[in-house]
């Protein structure tokens, strides 16, 4: 079985730290960048990725495991899909479908884009992982094969030919910017 990705990591991360930190963000990046990620956390919803979903689970394609990336990022989301069914997996770094604005902010905080908040995006284990890709991109959905489960209990990250062991990390990276800024929960910072 191979794992799936919708949408983008980060997004909604993106658009918390690009409302949290504008000023400081817009004396480095052009302000329309700012102003187009602080939008990426809005009107995020997997209604018509839900549809889908339920569509594919009942063609004769095969069943799709699915969960939305929330808290924690993707490498949570991962991390925990792989827990619970007691598989090892194996996915490619530069699969995973990430916005440059994204790495571009993250870098900008020195928080990691794949440990972020990333409502809005959808990680899926399924059988047909071409026949799902091609659902979500035939309705303008972003999808990217990025892995497959392995027997072995491994959660194995790999990037240029180099592996690492995925583990378990509590939170989210955003708690790490607020409490850098002392950004209160209203909102209001140094």
């Amino acid at each position: 079985m191979e794992i799936i990705v919708t949408g983008y990591i980060g997004l909604e991360g993106t658009g918390v730290l690009a409302t949290l930190l504008y000023e400081k963000l817009t004396e480095r990046f052009p302000a329309a960048m700012v102003r187009r990620a602080r939008d990426f956390g809005r009107a995020l919803n997997i209604h018509k990725e839900e549809e889908i979903i339920q569509s594919l689970n009942t063609s004769a394609r095969g069943e799709c495991l699915w969960q939305e990336v929330k808290e924690g990022g993707i490498f949570t989301a991962l991390w925990e899909m792989a827990a619970a069914s007691n598989v090892g997996i194996r996915v490619g770094i530069k699969d995973i479908p990430v916005r440059q604005e994204t790495i571009e902010i993250c870098e900008y905080a020195e928080v990691h884009p794949y440990r972020l908040l990333s409502g809005g995006c959808v990680l899926l284990v399924c059988e047909d992982a071409i026949a799902c890709k091609e659902a979500f991109l035939e309705q303008g959905i972003p999808a990217a094969v990025v892995g497959r489960i392995t027997e072995d209990n491994k959660c194995i990250i790999f990037r240029d030919g180099e592996e690492s062991f995925l583990e378990r990390h509590a939170g989210d990276e955003l708690k790490s910017v607020k409490k850098r800024y002392r950004i209160k929960e209203t909102g209001e910072g140094k």
